[in-house]
């Protein structure tokens, strides 16, 4: 089981979000389903799809291991994924992972999600550079411990958003400076490609079976 305090040692895992999914904050959900995905030329993940009680969902993904990767980042991945199963009241006992996998769906659980600022680039216009907000999975907690307790998790405002890095606000403020130096104040919109600028670190587990 997870320590808040520990949050601000995480990494996080992209989430969709809109006004029928989960904002951030701290949610009781139920995993409703998942899928395995191996990306051509990108990295496996497991992809989960959790709702709360009004049906608002978020989708977490949550990567596995593969060739390359430092132990400790196997060891990350392993510990993320594991602590999530645990979480959503997956049976460890059982070994088949498509039965396993099972056990984790429609069991009640706690998640926190926060708002991860970003970089974004507004491709209406001219790729202009901006501070983007999107929604993160920080860590998951069961409704009660092994003793029957319920868990209270108490969610700091620190522990729901996540300003720019300090390195990454300063190549915020130079782009938009080079942007600015090009454009002007012209904010006319010009039809070229969206692209963002985001990381995502990764997780999985030696006891999952798979």
């Amino acid at each position: 089981m997870m320590n808040p305090n520990e949050l601000s040692s995480l990494a996080n895992h992209e989430v969709k979000n809109n006004s029928s999914y989960l904002p951030k904050g701290l949610h009781q959900v139920k995993m409703t389903s998942y899928d395995f995905v191996e990306p051509k030329g990108g990295c496996p993940y497991l992809s989960f799809t959790v709702k709360d009680e009004n049906d608002r969902q978020a989708t977490l993904r949550l990567y596995r291991e593969r060739e390359g990767d430092k132990p400790e980042v196997i060891a990350f991945k392993r510990d993320k994924l594991k602590q999530l199963l645990e979480a959503a009241g997956a049976d460890f006992k059982i070994k088949d992972p498509g039965k396993f996998m099972n056990t984790a769906l429609n069991n009640p659980f706690q998640i926190v999600l926060r708002d991860e600022e970003f970089i974004g680039y507004n491709g209406e216009l001219n790729n202009k550079p901006e501070v983007r907000t999107m929604v993160k999975y920080v860590f998951a907690e069961p409704i009660v411990n092994q003793f029957g307790e319920q868990i209270e998790v108490n969610v700091q405002d620190k522990y729901t958003f996540k300003p720019l890095q300090e390195d990454d606000r300063k190549r915020f403020e130079f782009e938009l400076s080079e942007w600015k130096s090009k454009n002007g104040d012209n904010d006319s919109p010009k039809k070229e490609s969206n692209t963002s600028s985001k990381q995502e670190k990764e997780i999985e587990d030696d006891d999952l079976p798979f």
